[in-house]
């Protein structure tokens, strides 16, 4: 399915009067996106070509490819592969430490725009979008995108980490979870073991602040989580930046491997660079684009 050009900049801010901003960048950054209907591998209902076998007695003769058989001594059928709508639920990490950006976007504010592309792509190619938990049940057309873009952009998170919720994984779905996952792993662990047993598969998007990969720290420092609720005083910050990466690292390794036992893939996304990778990485983990 081929997805229209941009919203041109005149009828952006339009939309955006009745529309938060980052809504209307998430529409636009959709539009730069062609999603395709979902292969199931297999032969059934569809357009795409699957593959030819051989003609079997009850076969029609119209269903038979004359053009394929012509180059042998035997009749051949041109069968289809089977495609159906998906259904598709996302998961924003409302945490408070999703807030923290050193001096650009947020994380929550890439997060959103991030899962609102996705959400916009998969419903203009005529699949399901929901959430996790029982939030926004996963339901195609129009008003689903309202929907969804009420529930993820609401700002009402005040916990300083929030683990994703399994609740309402329907089975055979697509997931896809956008965190900063600096929280509790076992949470993490916890629903990639429930999205296993419902066959559900997707992708874990980790999303940081530059400053967080960098640490650009030095001299007297006090970091603080988002919240408050914990701090750590130093006075040589720039000694401990080896090991703040290495536990980073150990971190994305974890995760990563976490998510290959459950089926997942894993990718690291970084505030600055452009969004638009990180859809193209969540799109080709999801289905042709």
């Amino acid at each position: 399915m081929t997805i229209p050009a941009p919203t041109p900049p005149t009828a952006a801010k339009e939309l955006a009067a009745g529309q938060p901003a980052l809504v209307v960048r998430a529409r636009q950054l959709a539009a730069t996106l062609v999603w395709g209907a979902h292969g199931r591998r297999r032969a059934g209902l569809g357009e795409s070509f699957w593959q030819y076998r051989p003609a079997q007695t009850g076969d029609a003769a119209n269903a038979v490819d004359w053009r394929r058989s012509g180059r042998s001594d035997d009749e051949f059928i041109q069968e289809k592969e089977w495609q159906v709508a998906q259904s598709l639920q996302l998961w924003v990490d409302p945490s408070l430490s999703m807030t923290y950006a050193s001096g650009g976007t947020s994380k929550r504010d890439v997060a959103q725009v991030l899962a609102l592309a996705l959400a916009d792509a998969a419903l203009r190619a005529g699949e399901s979008v929901g959430t996790t938990g029982l939030g926004v049940p996963a339901k195609p057309g129009n008003l689903q995108f309202d929907r969804l873009a009420a529930y993820l952009c609401a700002d009402d998170g005040a916990d300083e980490f929030v683990a994703p919720d399994p609740v309402g994984l329907r089975r055979g779905a697509q997931a896809v979870l956008v965190s900063d996952f600096m929280g509790d792993i076992a949470g993490v662990q916890a629903f990639l073991a429930s999205a296993a047993r419902h066959r559900v598969e997707g992708a874990l998007i980790m999303v940081l602040d530059p400053a967080e990969l960098e640490f650009p720290f030095r001299g007297r420092s006090l970091f603080q989580s988002m919240g408050g609720a914990l701090e750590f005083e130093t006075q040589k910050a720039a000694s401990l930046k080896d090991q703040y990466q290495a536990a980073l690292a150990e971190r994305q390794d974890t995760l990563a491997r976490m998510a290959a036992t459950a089926g997942w893939h894993m990718h690291v996304h970084v505030t600055n660079t452009p969004t638009r990778d990180a859809l193209i990485w969540a799109c080709g983990m999801l289905g042709p684009v």
